[in-house]
């Protein structure tokens, strides 16, 4: 466990959208290595490319309206210690279940306490809202160094913005077959009542496996079909 920088060195999580993994900076505190270095290209392909490593790491925030300090817990970020600040991927929070609200509040029509933000749960479960600034267009988080003592105590609320233990490929194809799937069309277009949770939690949850996806539901299209009223008028759903 190592950490880059001095324990009170400020900077910003930045939200990054062409980041398809989140990435670690200077001063993040290293709680972890995945071992699987990853090779990392510029814009510039004529820069050539850089081995990094694929870490667990954690750094301070601390919320500018009630005060209260968290460590921010991120899986899975490529580690790039010359780095002077960090970035969120989007889609890797988005997978994790952490909400990910990035229009600006002036922006927004009529804004609430959950527009432009990160909205997560600590460690006892507890609903937290992480309200993002911007730092010229780029939504941010302002966020500080943490010791080694200070994440060994415990000494303040945990937050994972990243899922740990599924394992992140952005360049699988498999968010896209779900996004474009002609099953999740189908699948919205159920009511929303009487379906079971599993199924209900799919329509916020598209990290969930294809074949999963489509298993539940056919499952309740088969019960819609055996609760209809069967008559010589009745309109049955074909499934090509």
């Amino acid at each position: 466990m190592a950490s880059v920088g001095h324990n009170d060195k400020e900077t910003t999580l930045e939200l990054d959208s062409h980041a398809d993994t989140s990435v670690l900076g200077s001063g993040a505190l290293v709680v972890a290595d995945f071992n699987e270095p990853v090779n990392v290209q510029g814009y510039d392909p004529s820069l050539g490319t850089k081995t990094y490593r694929t870490i667990t790491g954690a750094i301070g925030y601390c919320d500018p309206t009630s005060g209260t300090n968290y460590h921010l817990v991120i899986h899975q970020a490529i580690y790039i210690p010359d780095l002077d600040h960090h970035l969120l991927s989007p889609m890797q929070c988005r997978v994790a279940d952490v909400v990910v609200n990035d229009c600006p509040k002036f922006l927004t029509a009529n804004p609430t306490e959950e527009t432009h933000c990160l909205i997560a749960r600590d460690e006892g479960g507890t609903r937290v809202t992480l309200p993002l600034g911007l730092q010229g267009v780029t939504s941010v988080l302002n966020v500080h160094t943490i010791s080694e003592a200070e994440w060994i105590r415990e000494a303040a609320p945990r937050i994972t913005l990243t899922n740990r233990d599924l394992h992140w490929n952005p360049n699988s194809s498999i968010y896209e077959e779900q996004e474009s799937n002609k099953y999740w069309a189908l699948l919205l277009a159920l009511p929303a009542t009487g379906l079971d949770p599993i199924t209900s939690s799919i329509r916020s949850r598209p990290s969930l496996p294809l074949a999963h996806l489509i298993s539940r539901l056919m499952t309740n299209l088969a019960s819609c079909w055996s609760a209809m009223p069967m008559s010589p008028s009745h309109n049955c759903l074909s499934v090509h």
